[in-house]
């Protein structure tokens, strides 16, 4: 059955009205349901989004201000030359010399503790060597028995997982020391290594007040949630020790259970409450977690969907309006056009003002082909903007979806492929570094032009320019081809070499199927580069062979750094060296990744500057140029090569100080006799004015003269006493007791045996000669 419409109603004017009405509030229905759909369905994940952020910020306050702040008073009071004289003294050398320095290091223990503002409750070192303590809390501490060194054999039994330095929250009552804080500890074996060889340990131990007030920032409020800091021991600090037990019963059980980093809905009682944690790099088994009660942002969600349905009947209520007006005016098409003509080229010369519409129309589509011209012109300039924010934004992971990805490329006149791999591209520092910066920009430019220019539907490549002379980008295709991202670069390459006489070294990460994952590829890339350390010689990294090694996580056997560092200190060139090219060796040609070599070689770099300290040689005393890091380094050989010249210098300069100190001995042995010609210069009285045994005595001294002691002596008296008779009339018994022979005889012996004739001979002899 047809209801009857009104003449009146049936008219396009109200058919169009009623549409836009219809239009209007439907939108207006759909638009309120996906919103209350979006903030019911959704707004626990962006509660988590926030607190995610908000820990995260929690987790770099307590890492740089606590952990980091705590393994950097450990680096300077190890590392730092200054401290051989005090603190790291006694970790070779006796008490028994050195007393007076017990007092220096207790002092510089007392001024880092009060140096931190409050973090550090104490500082403790042990030294095994003379099983010692000191601390900045009980001062000087000897064990002389087995039974009192528990500390250290606790130390030993710790798991420090391959490091040097652990974390731990349940430290004995001997080792926190007589404090009323309840703390936590940071141990590092000292020197560098955990293993048989270290020579003690130096322990940090952290007020969890002070760290308490690091989680109560000023700018965050209580009611916002509750921060606690929790140890693989089970230790809980909290922003709010009033909360302490309910952190306790209902976090830690799960955060303890968990690994990694996650968040969580948890209901505590009757209220839902959102619980987050992070696991902290400084120090394993610690975390990092935030529970916040989310009632209050529910509230908000319902007030928020209030305001949403009043927005929703308003809009109805002006769409209705704002409908009638829209309606009148198309009706009326023709009208509104020109209306809309003359206004927007009233004052242009284009349009004839007496022509009729459809000429006027003419000349408006002429006048927006030349806008839409111009547009293009400018778009087209933009284009290596858009390419470089495309490729930036796939190798960085900050495009948020595929319809993104398909805009922009869509932009370049490109088109999604199914398989994407990332490249990166070194350009040898040392050349471009001698060029002017426009050379240098202008080959960057014609390099990444040359890479793209055999771009094609089935494969294409995006570069840009990146930090450290270095082109990066990603390659697209419909397969997973590497052979020819090797040919081109391998093209790129040579052209590069003839024309600008420049080196330069690839790495391809894996293809991935999903263009978004395009960060992975590119750090595999990064990875690969990584191995020009290594093998210098390669300029291209990609493949199994290179994959292999990255994944590998073999470790050196043998403990090669305590053997190092033992020919090191015993000065035993030759086999420093021979250990050095073993390593060396070793990390080129064996199955290790490239950040696990890079890092050996840190290490001997390290512990060789290590030695020096404790030899007080400062770096720059060698005959080589100071290096302060492995990175300054082009490649391992070059290292080894340094590290070699080093090694003679520093032997050298260790058999320059042994040859002073040998002569040093002989001047004041040769003072002392000439002193002390009338007085005891037999072998033990002379070894005991110098402080040498009389065999040590006897061996430098025939070293440095050529001549036996003894001998030296006896010529030394003789020509003494020779000097006497002819200067003085003393008698030549007091002339034999002032050369310190007490015999006459034995005097009159000697000196005939010195001279030829008897010292009476002599006199004689020579008062005949002054007579004549």
């Amino acid at each position: 059955m047809k209801f009857p419409i009104p003449k009146r109603f049936n008219t396009i004017f109200f058919r169009l009205l009623f549409s836009y009405a219809v239009l209007i509030a439907l939108t207006t229905l759909f638009m309120g349901t996906a919103s209350y759909m979006y903030f019911t369905d959704n707004f626990n994940r962006e509660v988590e989004r926030v607190h995610n952020r908000m820990l995260s910020n929690v987790q770099h306050t307590v890492e740089q201000q606590v952990f980091h702040k705590v393994q950097s008073a450990y680096i300077e009071l190890s590392s730092n030359y200054r401290n051989k004289n005090d603190v790291l003294l006694f970790f070779q050398q006796p008490v028994a010399d050195n007393n007076a320095k017990i007092s220096e290091a207790y002092q510089h223990l007392k001024y880092i503790v009060n140096s931190s503002g409050g973090l550090l409750d104490s500082v403790a070192v042990y030294y095994r060597k003379n099983r010692m303590m000191i601390s900045s809390l009980e001062g000087y501490k000897s064990y002389s028995s087995s039974e009192d060194w528990k500390q250290l054999q606790w130390l030993d039994r710790q798991p420090f997982g391959g490091s040097n330095f652990l974390w731990s929250d349940h430290v004995p009552a001997g080792i926190a020391g007589p404090t009323s804080s309840t703390v936590f500890t940071f141990a590092a074996a000292y020197p560098y290594v955990h293993d048989d060889s270290n020579s003690g340990y130096i322990l940090f131990n952290v007020n969890k007040n002070a760290v308490a007030r690091v989680l109560q920032s000023p700018d965050r409020r209580v009611d916002e949630g509750q921060l606690a800091i929790i140890g693989p021991g089970g230790l809980l600090i909290s922003n709010d020790p009033a909360q302490e037990r309910l952190l306790a019963q209902a976090v830690q059980p799960e955060v303890m259970s968990r690994a990694g980093t996650g968040s969580d809905m948890i209901t505590i009682g009757e209220d839902a409450h959102m619980l987050s944690y992070r696991h902290l790099p400084s120090a394993n088994g610690w975390t990092v977690a935030s529970l916040t009660p989310v009632e209050q942002f529910y509230a908000q969600s319902r007030t928020i969907q209030q305001v949403i349905l009043v927005i929703g009947l308003v809009a109805i209520l002006l769409g209705a309006v704002v409908s009638n007006i829209f309606t009148s005016r198309i009706y009326h098409p023709l009208r509104t056009l020109m209306e809309r003509t003359r206004h927007l080229f009233q004052d242009s010369p284009a349009v004839r003002k007496d022509a009729d519409e459809y000429v006027q129309i003419n000349s408006l589509i002429d006048n927006l082909s030349v806008k839409v011209t111009q547009l293009e012109k400018t778009l087209d300039a933009n284009m290596p903007l858009v390419k470089h924010s495309l490729v930036t934004g796939l190798l960085q992971n900050t495009l948020k979806n595929r319809e993104e990805l398909d805009d922009r490329l869509q932009m370049l006149g490109l088109s999604s492929l199914a398989h994407t791999a990332c490249f990166k591209i070194r350009l040898d520092n040392q050349t471009m570094a001698s060029m002017t910066i426009e050379n240098a920009q202008f080959i960057m430019y014609h390099l990444i032009d040359m890479l793209e220019s055999g771009n094609e539907k089935k494969l294409f490549v995006l570069a840009v320019e990146t930090f450290g002379q270095t082109i990066s980008g990603i390659a697209c295709g419909s397969l997973a081809d590497d052979d020819s991202i090797t040919k081109r670069f391998l093209q790129l390459q040579s052209y590069a070499y003839a024309n600008f006489r420049l080196r330069l070294t690839g790495a391809l990460g894996d293809w991935q199927e999903n263009p978004l994952g395009a960060q992975q590829s590119y750090k595999q890339a990064e990875a690969y580069m990584q191995y020009r350390f290594l093998m210098p010689d390669e300029d291209w990294f990609h493949g199994s062979r290179w994959k292999l090694r990255e994944t590998n996580e073999s470790l050196l056997e043998g403990k090669w750094s305590s053997a190092w560092l033992r020919a090191l200190k015993a000065g035993d060139e030759a086999d420093a060296a021979a250990i050095l090219l073993t390593i060396v060796d070793k990390l080129v040609n064996g199955p290790y990744s490239a950040s696990y070599a890079c890092q050996s070689a840190a290490d001997l770099q390290h512990t060789f500057r290590q030695c020096l300290l404790d030899l007080n040689i400062a770096p720059s005393d060698l005959s080589v140029q100071d290096i302060v890091s492995i990175e300054d380094f082009a490649s391992i050989r070059e290292y080894a090569d340094w590290q070699q010249a080093a090694l003679s210098s520093l032997s050298a300069i260790r058999k320059e100080r042994s040859g002073s100190r040998s002569q040093d001995i002989v001047d004041r042995i040769k003072r002392y006799v000439s002193d002390n010609l009338d007085g005891d210069l037999s072998l033990n009285a002379v070894a005991d004015h110098v402080s040498l045994s009389p065999a040590y005595v006897s061996k430098i001294f025939k070293s440095a003269t050529g001549d036996n002691f003894v001998e030296y002596v006896t010529q030394e008296r003789l020509l003494h006493a020779k000097n006497l008779i002819q200067t003085t009339e003393s008698t030549i018994e007091q002339i034999a007791n002032r050369v310190g022979y007490y015999n006459p005889a034995y005097f009159t012996k000697k000196f005939k045996q010195a001279f030829g004739m008897t010292p009476s001979d002599f006199r004689l002899t020579l008062h005949a000669r002054e007579m004549a």
